[in-house]
């Protein structure tokens, strides 16, 4: 299949769509079986399961998907918890502590990949700073779909009575190749884009898209517009016609140690 430049009108890039992750109410947590369960700050974005006019992330994002920035303030435990669902942890900044049925330290760079029914939680790393991580869940009724997170606890109706020693979790380093879970092929792939070695990247969008600042300022130019992003920022991406058709945008260092992380669909 042989890909190529779409003109400006396949893509909706006159209208970037910044959202910005302080406009994004966060979630600390929730009453789940009748006890308050801490989630540090969890600032979920997700596709409505129907939507009543053009939305762009209900382009980009499957009905039922969600995505998030997530973290833990210094000396807060996210307790070990269940999802029904397969999750994805990005850790895109700072150092964690996985806790559950598998213990260790994950590093910027590193993606969890955490099955269905894997317990599973995390802490901060006493003396360091706090970590921050995007999270994303590619299946119906995901994390938050509805008003509260889909989560249970060890002792929660509905839980597993304990865990199952044959789930594992997977960790993989992402920053020398992007990520694609082979053993679900329809998910999204995501990596990391480390400007302070590169200080510049052109990026081949074809189909949909998430552009994430991880750190510092980012200068995007698409072929209709150029402006700036910093940490915290997202921009989705959505081809407006064939999936056949790719747009070429460059992303250029605004200042030192800026990265950012890219995940398509």
């Amino acid at each position: 299949m042989n890909a190529r430049r779409s003109s400006a009108s396949q893509f909706d890039f006159s209208q970037p769509h910044v959202l910005r992750r302080n406009d994004i109410r966060p979630l600390h947590g929730a009453m789940i079986n009748g006890i308050w369960r801490g989630a540090g700050a969890v600032y979920p974005v997700r596709a409505p399961e129907k939507t009543s006019g053009p939305d762009i992330w209900s382009e980009v994002l499957q009905p039922g998907w969600s995505i998030s920035w997530t973290t833990l303030p210094n000396h807060e435990i996210l307790d070990s918890h269940y999802h029904p669902v397969i999750s994805y942890v990005a850790i895109v900044k700072g150092r964690a502590q996985l806790i559950g049925q598998q213990t260790g330290f994950v590093d910027a760079g590193s993606i969890i990949r955490i099955p269905a029914w894997h317990l599973h939680g995390f802490k901060t790393v006493p003396g360091q700073e706090p970590f921050w991580a995007i999270t994303w869940q590619p299946l119906q009724n995901s994390l938050f779909t509805g008003e509260d997170p889909n989560v249970l606890y060890a002792g929660d109706e509905g839980a597993p009575a304990e865990p199952d020693p044959r789930i594992h979790a997977e960790i993989v380093q992402s920053r020398v190749k992007p990520f694609a879970d082979k053993k679900l092929p329809a998910a999204p792939k995501f990596e990391f884009l480390d400007l302070s070695i590169e200080k510049k990247r052109q990026l081949q969008i074809a189909g949909r898209a998430i552009l994430f600042c991880v750190s510092g300022r980012v200068s995007v130019t698409t072929s209709a517009n150029t402006y700036e992003i910093k940490e915290g920022d997202m921009v989705p991406f959505a081809a407006q016609a064939s999936l056949d058709s790719v747009e070429s945008i460059t992303c250029s260092q605004s200042e030192a140690g800026s990265a950012l992380a890219l995940m398509t669909f």
